[in-house]
């Protein structure tokens, strides 16, 4: 975050000293967006991470709850925990 806090910092300040401190959009629609985007950036990537989660370790608890199964189902059939 420091390397885009300097590039959007020297941004601005060139800005400044060519234009004045009116001639940066310091509203929504200029450096707002980027500093709203240093706060949800973080929130999203951890919902993101938070539903892959779920999702990964449901799907790897129903398989192993499916050859668990087929294990007892069909007899003679012997489950080697190390996948070989």
């Amino acid at each position: 975050m420091l390397v885009v806090s300097i590039t959007v910092g020297g941004i601005v300040g060139t800005g400044i000293a060519a234009f004045g401190p009116h001639g940066v959009s310091w509203g929504f629609n200029g450096v707002g967006k980027i500093i709203v985007s240093w706060f949800l950036s973080p929130i999203l990537a951890g919902i993101c991470a938070a539903i892959l989660f779920y999702v990964s370790q449901s799907c790897c608890t129903a398989l192993i709850l499916l050859i668990r199964c087929l294990t007892i189902a069909v007899p003679g059939v012997d489950h080697q925990e190390d996948g070989a």
